[in-house]
């Protein structure tokens, strides 16, 4: 299952229990637990370092205000993580600008495409049910 940005975004050291992150979807309210896998280890090792529990994991949010905080989401989002996905994309000689949208629209098209069953998709997506995935991928039928 994919996390969205915002969600990485507001994640925070206190998430971290008993080799999972679990956290409740910003948009849906749904909890999620992610187990904590090798690589995922060595990829939050490198954000841990020096912080402690309340803290952010990634720092992306620089403000207490919680307006400002999503402003500074956005941002990130714009500047940092749609700037590299569009170097990949460009790198990897792609027509269209790859952005977070299309990587998303992306993995839904090839997965429908695959017969990957869509109660799966949905799940990769953190929909609460099938008919918002099922409208979804009809847009991807042209």
């Amino acid at each position: 299952m994919g996390a969205s940005f915002i969600d990485l975004a507001f994640l925070k050291v206190d998430n971290i229990n008993a080799g999972r992150i679990e956290y409740k979807r910003r948009k849906t309210g749904k909890l999620h637990s992610i187990k904590i896998t090798e690589p995922l280890q060595e990829i939050l090792y490198k954000h841990l370092k020096g912080k402690r529990t309340g803290d952010f994991i990634l720092n992306v949010i620089k403000s207490d205000d919680v307006k400002k905080q999503y402003v500074n989401v956005r941002d990130e989002l714009r500047r940092y993580y749609n700037r590299r996905l569009k170097e990949i994309g460009e790198l990897c000689g792609l027509e269209s600008e790859l952005t977070s949208y299309v990587a998303r629209h992306s993995f839904a098209t090839i997965a429908k495409f695959k017969d990957v069953p869509v109660s799966v998709i949905s799940q990769a997506f953190g929909h609460t049910n099938l008919e918002t995935t099922e409208t979804y991928l009809a847009k991807f039928d042209k």
